[in-house]
């Protein structure tokens, strides 16, 4: 995709739509676009991760603990923020089509939105210093955290989760072969 097309998507959600063009290069920069199949996990309830996470295309199922269900899909005004984005998570999410997701690190959205370019640029130093030639294949998952923010995380995935990050690992190392 072009950055004319992917400045025009990041427009399209909600807390982006005020940011000029270096922001919205900053966000495309610091993102990943992740394509997941129907029935993917993407978080569950309760879960207090760091990822605000936006639906670009299909349709994703919401489970709330009162057993009540939401579908949310893409290009719609429901679909124009993070995906419920409350911490911790107040329902669990899984994919009911085949997905493409934008996902963000909540501290690059808030700094963006707010304006902080401080944090913007200890997170951009941060990626800047990331080099994944040398990872082992068990680092898979520290790797694509880091490659994918700049910042190395402590994380808890399910084997869901942990499914996802390996397939975006796997795509960004044939990314850069």
């Amino acid at each position: 995709m072009s950055i004319a097309h992917n400045a025009t998507m990041i427009r399209t959600f909600t807390c982006f739509k005020s940011l000029d063009n270096e922001q919205v290069k900053q966000v495309i920069k610091q993102s990943v676009i992740q394509q997941l199949p129907a029935g993917r996990l993407l978080f569950k309830q309760g879960e207090n991760d760091q990822w605000a996470i936006y639906l670009l295309s299909g349709t994703i199922e919401l489970s709330f603990s009162d057993a009540s269900k939401k579908q949310l899909k893409a290009d719609t005004d429901a679909a124009r923020v993070a995906i419920e984005n409350t911490i911790p998570r107040m329902a669990t999410a899984r994919a009911v089509t085949d997905i493409s997701l934008l996902i963000t690190h909540r501290d690059l959205e808030k700094s963006l939105v707010n304006n902080h370019s401080d944090v913007n640029n200890e997170v951009q130093e941060n990626a800047d210093n990331i080099n994944h030639s040398n990872v082992k294949d068990d680092d898979w998952r520290e790797a694509t955290i880091m490659n994918a923010y700049g910042q190395k995380k402590n994380i808890s995935a399910s084997d869901d989760d942990e499914a996802m990050i390996k397939e975006a690992y796997e795509l960004s190392k044939n990314m850069t072969a």
